[in-house]
């Protein structure tokens, strides 16, 4: 009788609290709550449960998805640019004495030469150090009511640098040396050439500082420095004189390109 009696209450007491059910088959997460007597879903909470779970589980394999992330960006974007094409756009502040070309009274004032260049650099990486080759061209026409200069000259030179930075944004020495020159002064007065001096025994070396930023590829820097340029024992065609000039100057270059 007891043990009846004792079986007939837990029943009764299950009645009362109802049950819980949780199910899940390949969706969202179900919950449905019953009284012993009436069964009905509750799907504010299940729909609330259900977010909480999907955001549980993502949240436990955010170290996994970071770490994949590092490792693709890791290897995608390198510290530095292995190899490098640049176009570069400057001035040299030349040294010429225009009245070594010509001796005229109320000779122009020597002005900066304008120039355009165009170079390739490899650095290997682990390396400290990087080379290339360098082709540029300068040229100035100062001219006045007395006179008309006109001084053209190119240049092939190798290059070496390395740097201190070189991430975002680079910056280090670079030096120059010239392979290649070509040279020509030409004079002329009320109209008549009356100097053209040609050779071939130029000489030239640069030291300067480059400095710039490397972004998704993209190259935009600058490089200021002094460049060592000197002619020996140039010819006027038309005199037969021999001279040597000194061109040398401060020079300042923009540059742009793209590395990879």
């Amino acid at each position: 009788m007891w043990f009846r009696n004792r079986t007939s209450q837990q029943s009764h007491f299950k009645k009362r609290m109802g049950s819980l059910i949780i199910s899940s088959v390949g969706g969202p997460v179900e919950i449905t709550i019953s009284d012993g007597l009436n069964t009905r879903p509750k799907a504010n909470f299940a729909k609330a449960l259900s977010s909480k779970i999907w955001a549980s589980k993502w949240l436990s394999r955010a170290p996994l998805i970071g770490g994949v992330l590092a490792v693709i960006f890791g290897f995608s974007a390198p510290a530095h640019a292995i190899f490098e094409l640049r176009a570069s756009f400057g001035a040299l502040a030349s040294q010429l004495n225009l009245a070594d070309a010509y001796d005229v009274a109320g000779a122009p004032s020597m002005t900066p030469a304008g120039g355009a260049g165009v170079e390739a650099l490899i650095m290997p990486p682990l390396f400290p150090i990087g080379f290339g080759v360098r082709f540029e061209a300068y040229g100035v026409n100062p001219k006045n009511s007395s006179a008309e200069f006109d001084w053209n000259t190119t240049r092939m030179a190798l290059v070496i640098n390395s740097r201190f930075l070189d991430s975002f944004v680079f910056l280090g020495p670079i030096v120059t040396y010239g392979l290649s020159h070509s040279s020509s002064i030409m004079a002329t007065v009320n109209g008549t050439k009356v100097a053209d001096w040609s050779g071939t025994k130029l000489q030239s070396y640069t030291v300067g500082v480059e400095s710039g930023v490397n972004l998704l590829g993209f190259v935009l820097g600058g490089e200021l420095g002094f460049e060592d340029f000197r002619w020996k024992e140039a010819q006027d065609q038309i005199s037969g004189n021999v001279h040597d000039f000194n061109m040398s100057g401060a020079y300042l270059r923009l540059l742009i390109g793209f590395g990879i």
